[in-house]
């Protein structure tokens, strides 16, 4: 998906989020689409009552336990 935005996002998209999307690409700064879902799929499974409602980031150190070993 993420090639589909570099090669054919420009013209549906602001210039700078599209410039954002190959900067990152040519600078390996993307993320494994597995980090972020594993927290995500963790949360949903296991994630505690205290974070429900809230709008948190999956690298957020309060989701550090939720993420997939190394």
């Amino acid at each position: 998906m993420q090639s589909e935005i570099r090669d054919d996002g420009g013209v549906h998209m602001a210039p700078d989020v599209h410039e954002s999307f190959i900067r990152e690409k040519e600078e390996g700064t993307l993320l494994k689409p597995e980090d972020p879902g594993h927290v995500i799929a963790a949360l949903a499974i296991n994630g505690p009552q205290s974070l429900s409602g809230e709008f948190i980031s999956w690298d957020d150190e309060r989701c550090r336990a939720f993420r997939r070993p190394v």
